[in-house]
Order: C-alpha cells, then structure tokens, then sequence
C-alpha cells in the first residue's frame, strides 16, 4: 500500500513542509525481527510523537508492543512480550521535495513480560524477565501526501540484555538474555 501510494503521489509537485515549532503524531507497524534464533519473528504496533525544534532536528517518544513466541528444539516455552518506551532524538535532512530522509536515536526502557506455554506451566516453572534499558538506531524517510499528512518508512536495530529468572519450587536461577531485535516497517504521521 504505501508503495502504491508513493507511486500515485510521486508526480504531485509537492515540497516537504517546514516541521520548526510543529507536532507531528504517528502510528506505525512493523516486522520484529529477533537475534536470538529461538524467538520467532513478530509484529509490533506503536506509536509515536515528536516535536520539531528546528527544520534539522527534533525530540519526541514512541511506544508499541510486540510479543514473540520462544521455542527450543521443538518444545514451546511461551511468548515473550515486549513494550518499549523511548525518548528520541531525530536529526532530519529538510530539502525541496516531498521525501525527508532522518535517522534517529532512542533511549529508553523496555517492559517485558512472559506467559509460559501450559507445558512450562504444569511443570511448575515460572519465568520472570526485568524491565531492561534499550536504545534504538534507526533510519527512515518520511513521504508527504498532503501537507500535513505523511506516510513513513523505517528501519531500525534495538538493543536490550535484560535478566530472566526461572523459578521452579524453592530453586530459582537468574541469567541476561538476548533481546536485540531488529525492525522493518511504516506509517502514518500527521503533522500539526
């Protein structure tokens, strides 16, 4: 869709719009797509919102959620969900046409929850993961269709360790775990 959109719009003599002083708000999905080989690859849905503080440079916040299903060797161990929250710096390259390419650094942390599989469950082991730092590296382009509307592309790499504790009984045992990811996908902005 949104490469058929561009296709529809690329002859609109349309130039991108001054973002100084302006708000834009986003929703965006995206294909998650794990480093470790045990999770599988997901889907994440967020949003997001920046302010522009000059044509070149803005601050803003994103949020969304993904969940991944974890299995080792055939056997289901659940599904790990993720929510980050990120505040971001996004440095844009503002020029005459309607495409601003920008790359963008996140820092933040990371929720994450885990829902055992029901044979993890009856087995009476409980997994734990902690609340974790994250950052994001990312780039896009943002395309404007109107004035004030935008469709987005992005791509991005998040880094997180954070610590998982099983419990089984009276015994527990605490290790980092992988929660590097990275993610591919687009949106829509609305600028105001």
């Amino acid at each position: 869709m949104v490469v058929l959109t561009m296709a529809l719009y690329s002859g609109v003599a349309l130039a991108s719009e001054t973002r100084s002083g302006r708000v834009d708000i986003g929703f965006e999905g995206s294909g998650v797509f794990p480093s470790d080989d045990t999770a599988d690859n997901a889907g994440y849905f967020g949003g997001n919102a920046s302010y522009g503080v000059n044509n070149w440079f803005a601050v803003g916040i994103e949020a969304g959620h993904a969940e991944t299903d974890i299995a080792e060797e055939g056997f289901d161990e659940g599904s790990l969900g993720a929510t980050p929250l990120l505040g971001d710096l996004i440095f844009r390259y503002e020029n005459e046409s309607q495409f601003v390419p920008y790359g963008k650094v996140g820092l933040g942390v990371i929720f994450w929850s885990f829902d055992e599989s029901d044979e993890v469950a009856n087995a009476g082991i409980e997994v734990d993961v902690e609340t974790s730092f994250a950052a994001k590296f990312a780039g896009g382009v943002d395309f404007f269709i109107t004035p004030n509307m935008i469709l987005n592309f992005e791509a991005g790499f998040v880094t997180s360790d954070p610590s998982a504790t099983l419990k089984f009984g009276n015994f527990s045992v605490s290790d980092d775990i992988d929660g590097d990811f990275w993610t591919v996908g687009g949106g829509v902005k609305f600028l105001f």
